[in-house]
C-alpha cells in the first residue's frame, strides 16, 4: 500500500505570518531603542531645568539669522530631537535618501547636513553623537518620511506628526 510521505511545506499565510513577527518584533526593539534614547534626554533635561534661561517659542523667519535672538532660537530649535521637521518640509524630505539611493538625491553630500552634525557636536545634550551614529538617525528620518502625513513645519502642536530625529548619546 502507498502512503505518501507527509511534510509541513511553508503555505503563503505561514509565510506571511512569519515575516509580520519578525516586523512586529524589529519594530519592538526599534521602539525599545527609542525609548531609551528619549529617557536618557528626558534624564539630561531634568538635570539642567536649573540652569535653562527662559525658553523662546518664536522662529527667525529666514536666514541669514539677523539677532542674537534669532541665534538663541535656531539654537533651541537644533537642541530639539524634532529639529529636522523644524527644517526641511516633509514633502521635500521625500525626495531625498541618506545616500542618493532609489532615483532620490543624496542628503549626505549637502553641506545642510554637516551643519546638522557638527551642530549636534557642539550641543552639551548630543556632543557624544559618533558620525555613524548621527548618518544612522537622519537616514532613518529620511525613511519615515512617506509615513508622516504633514507637508509642512506648523506651529500647531497639534497637527504635527510624530517623525522625531532622534540620536543616541553615550
Amino acid at each position: 500500500m502507498f502512503q505518501p510521505i507527509t511534510t509541513s511545506p511553508e503555505t503563503p499565510q505561514r509565510q506571511i505570518r512569519d515575516n509580520m513577527f519578525v516586523r512586529i518584533l524589529t519594530l519592538l526593539e526599534e521602539m525599545k531603542e527609542t525609548q531609551r534614547i528619549q529617557g536618557r534626554m528626558l534624564q539630561t533635561l531634568l538635570q539642567q531645568r536649573g540652569n535653562m534661561s527662559t525658553t523662546v517659542s518664536s522662529t527667525p523667519e529666514g536666514f541669514p539669522l539677523k539677532t542674537v535672538m534669532d541665534v538663541e532660537i535656531m539654537e533651541e530649535k537644533l537642541a530639539n530631537p524634532n529639529f529636522m521637521s523644524e527644517l526641511v518640509y516633509h514633502s521635500l524630505s521625500r525626495q531625498y535618501t541618506f545616500l542618493g539611493r532609489n532615483g532620490k538625491r543624496e542628503f549626505k553630500a549637502l553641506k545642510l547636513y554637516e551643519v546638522i552634525y557638527g551642530g549636534l557636536k557642539k550641543n552639551a545634550m548630543t556632543s557624544q553623537i559618533t558620525r555613524k551614529d548621527d548618518e544612522k538617525a537622519v537616514s532613518k528620518w529620511l525613511i519615515g518620511a512617506r509615513d508622516r502625513g504633514v507637508t509642512g513645519p506648523t506651529s500647531n502642536p497639534s497637527t504635527r506628526t510624530s517623525g522625531s530625529f532622534e540620536v543616541e548619546r553615550n
